[in-house]
């Protein structure tokens, strides 16, 4: 699973981006990786990892809301 959400305002000169992606482990885990940033440069990168795939999509679930709720689209 994968998303791409980004949020833009031209009066704040404010265009964001946030990435999220369920990956899979070396050891059978599952993570969630999360890229965001300023559009146009690297950004930061973290990744948080869950036993299981259900685990996994949940969190990612949460994380999007919690963006949306933002402003991100």
């Amino acid at each position: 699973m994968r998303f791409f959400l980004r949020r833009t305002d031209s009066e704040r000169n404010m265009d964001r981006y946030y990435s999220i992606e369920t990956v899979p482990g070396l050891f059978g885990q599952f993570g969630v990786e999360r890229h965001w940033g300023r559009r146009g440069t690297t950004g930061q990168t973290r990744t948080d990892w869950f036993e299981t795939l259900d685990a996994a999509l949940a969190k990612a679930r949460i994380i999007v809301e919690r963006k949306r709720r933002k402003g991100y689209r």
